[in-house]
């Protein structure tokens, strides 16, 4: 889903215009963006926790234009809850077809 198809969707949900939501889902992302700069955990209540993880980077794998000593980058890690990794998994296997008995 786009952020687009998130803001419909929340906006007719909870009879809301699509710019109200958008501007809050633009906020929330920006906040969002601002503390996994800080290193800062983003708790999202049944979901999970976004983080970012510091990585060193070798000499040689740095891209254009940063420095040729090596040095550290940060990655963006998602962590599911347990009951919401639990909920996606029970939902998924429920959308599956369910196999056909054969006869012997």
């Amino acid at each position: 889903m786009t952020h687009v198809e998130v803001c419909k969707e929340v906006a007719k949900k909870c009879k809301l215009s699509e710019e109200e939501v958008r501007a809050v889902v633009e906020s929330f992302v920006n906040i969002t963006n601002q503390a996994l700069i800080e290193g800062d955990e983003v708790k999202i209540k049944g979901l999970g926790t976004l983080y970012s993880k510091a990585y060193h980077v070798a000499k040689r794998d740095l891209e254009f234009g940063q420095s040729s000593e090596g040095g550290e980058r940060r990655r963006i890690r998602f962590r599911p809850f347990e009951s919401a990794n639990t909920r996606i998994t029970d939902g998924w296997k429920a959308l599956q077809p369910v196999p056909k008995k054969r006869s012997v």
